[in-house]
């Protein structure tokens, strides 16, 4: 459960799918995991849930649908990193990350950030990904900051298509799906 003092300052959805479903930094193919920019304008605390699609949305009556999946994520940052682009990266250019993976439905990871360089911002990739590699599901992404001090924005970055959050109906009434 997150603390009442934060405001979540970033939320997006995106999906591992064919190739963008890596897996870890076991894999070599970890760098094909949707990407990330989370840029920041002054040191801060943040909070990262990664939060997977609940197994049984869009299951049908008979099927037989797998349960969670173990998930995580990796911090990077490099001074000219715009992607992760092999395994490599991420131990080279790794802050921090989830680790263990585990099976549960929301991961989260709880961070200082400082400024890097000389510049008025400073940019992290987030890579979000599950254990094994071609393991398929939609997730959500999210950042948050302490109430009322906005201070990162957070944007797709390499490999990620960002997606809309679904919609489903509830008594009539349309409401984003909870990823």
């Amino acid at each position: 459960m997150l603390p009442t003092d934060m405001d979540c300052d970033g939320d997006m959805g995106s999906e591992w799918r064919g190739k963008t479903a890596g897996g870890c930094a076991n894999e070599d193919s970890v760098a094909d995991n949707p990407q990330f920019r989370l840029t920041i304008s002054r040191p801060t605390e943040v909070v990262l849930t990664l939060t997977q699609q609940d197994f049984r949305v869009g299951a049908t009556e008979g099927a037989t649908r797998k349960g969670h999946t173990a998930i995580g994520m990796y911090v990077l940052y490099g001074a000219s990193l715009d992607a992760a682009r092999s395994r490599s990266d991420f131990h080279r250019y790794r802050v921090m990350s989830t680790e263990p993976f585990s099976y549960v439905r929301e991961a989260t990871l709880k961070l200082k950030l400082d400024m890097k360089g000389h510049g008025s911002s400073t940019s992290y990739l987030i890579v979000p990904c599950t254990f094994d590699a071609h393991e398929e599901r939609g997730f959500t992404l999210r950042a948050f900051t302490q109430k009322g001090k906005p201070s990162v924005t957070l944007a797709a970055a390499a490999n990620c298509l960002s997606a809309a959050l679904p919609e489903r109906s509830i008594g009539g009434h349309l409401t984003k799906q909870q990823v």
